[in-house]
């Protein structure tokens, strides 16, 4: 087969309810990456989008917490591009290492 898909990942997919940390998110990334893997091993060439709405969220809630002075916050859509890369950044990896367990070239 071959042929493109788009995958598209709500942000509300990405983050187990209940379990807003790094890592669970990061697992939720790796568990994606063993679901796609089969697709591109079909032939397929995946386009990869994702929301972020909870994680901004969190994002949003950190930055008022700790704003002071001497820490200010960052404004919303610089909360929203952090979010973006680090969500991409862990898909990629999440890939890269599946591919790895796979001993398929990245």
């Amino acid at each position: 087969m071959s042929g493109k898909i788009v995958v598209a990942l709500g942000g509300n997919a990405l983050q187990k309810q209940g379990e807003a940390s790094a890592h669970a998110q990061q697992d939720v990334a790796d568990e994606t990456a063993r679901q796609l893997v089969p697709l591109i091993l079909a032939g397929y060439q995946l386009v990869i989008v994702h929301g972020n709405g909870p994680q901004v969220g969190n994002i949003v809630l950190h930055e008022e917490a700790i704003n002071t002075p001497e820490v200010p916050t960052f404004p919303l859509d610089t909360c929203v591009a952090m979010r973006q890369g680090a969500i991409g950044f862990w898909l990629q990896q999440a890939l890269i290492d599946e591919f790895s367990r796979r001993q398929m070239k990245s």
